[in-house]
């Protein structure tokens, strides 16, 4: 047991570290499954059928794979899982991994006992920030009280960033939190990324960014049939036309990203998607931010 337990330790911090050792074959993937196999009692391994939904054209399954990431989480490490699914990014079996280090960031903070600073300090770049998104969402989701909700996320940012990239990645987060938070109105939530960017244009879109992000991947977490989700696709921007029709743009950019990592980035298919926007108009602007989501996301297949 006891040489079993050193195995695993010493794999782990091999993982983490992230470096060949001298005696290792250049050819060998230190986030690969050999690692997790070694590093836990139980093997960790993909599931097949997520892997095969996929492989049938049936769009990614994402929520499919968030107890694997999660499981890496919390038996092995927030490193291990990110490193895991920057390699299904690299190795194209999926063709991005912002949604799955969403999952990974949630389960850090539950992991860390909702300790915010511990989780978001333990975050690794990487999959577009999606691991600290995943913690202030989660995060913003346990707030109960929201009576003076815009400063206190605007003090948690300041204090989070400790540098403009770390701050900015707790206000797209906040964005995220706000708009998936079931007591929060869509005009109530725009409010608060105004208040608490205190004028300062940049940070209000920021944090609106990340509103309307999570506006188009709650339909992918849902792993909707394509049938199923041609019916919501007319009511995506429904409501940012009729609240705040400024930002209409800002919804259809991320409806795009969203239709793109539902088609594992079927240019093709996406525009046929597009299609079923109910104003002409934003069937053109969908199309349209499509060449833009694919050099920002630089996706590993589907191009």
């Amino acid at each position: 047991l006891v040489p079993l337990l050193l195995a695993a330790i010493v794999a782990t911090i091999v993982l983490e570290m992230g470096v060949l050792l001298s005696w290792q074959k250049p050819s060998f993937n230190l986030a690969s499954m050999d690692i997790l196999k070694i590093s836990t009692p139980d093997p960790l391994e993909p599931s097949q059928e997520c892997l095969g939904q996929y492989a049938d054209g049936n769009g990614v399954p994402w929520s499919c794979f968030a107890s694997y990431f999660e499981r890496i989480t919390n038996e092995v490490s927030v490193s291990a899982a990110m490193a895991e699914a920057k390699r299904f990014k690299e190795q194209s079996m999926m063709p991005d991994c912002h949604l799955f280090a969403h999952f990974i960031g949630e389960e850090a903070l539950e992991k860390d006992d909702f300790d915010i600073d511990k989780a978001f300090s333990g975050c690794v770049a990487g999959c577009n920030s999606g691991c600290f998104h995943g913690v202030i969402e989660r995060h913003i989701h346990n707030v109960a009280d929201l009576s003076d909700i815009s400063s206190t996320m605007k003090n948690l940012c300041v204090r989070l960033g400790t540098d403009p990239l770390r701050e900015y990645r707790c206000i797209h987060g906040v964005g995220h939190g706000l708009f998936a938070h079931e007591y929060l109105s869509l005009r109530d939530a725009l409010t608060t990324c105004e208040a608490m960017s205190s004028g300062e244009k940049e940070r209000e879109d920021t944090c609106i960014g990340g509103m309307m992000m999570e506006n188009a991947y709650q339909y992918l977490e849902l792993d909707l049939d394509e049938d199923t989700l041609i019916k919501f696709i007319p009511r995506m921007c429904a409501e940012v036309t009729s609240v705040e029709p400024d930002i209409i743009d800002l919804c259809l950019y991320d409806v795009a990203l969203g239709l793109m990592d539902y088609t594992g980035f079927d240019v093709e298919r996406t525009e046929e998607l597009c299609e079923e926007l109910q104003l002409q108009e934003h069937i053109n602007i969908c199309k349209n931010y499509i060449p833009e989501v694919l050099e920002s996301e630089q996706p590993s297949i589907g191009m």
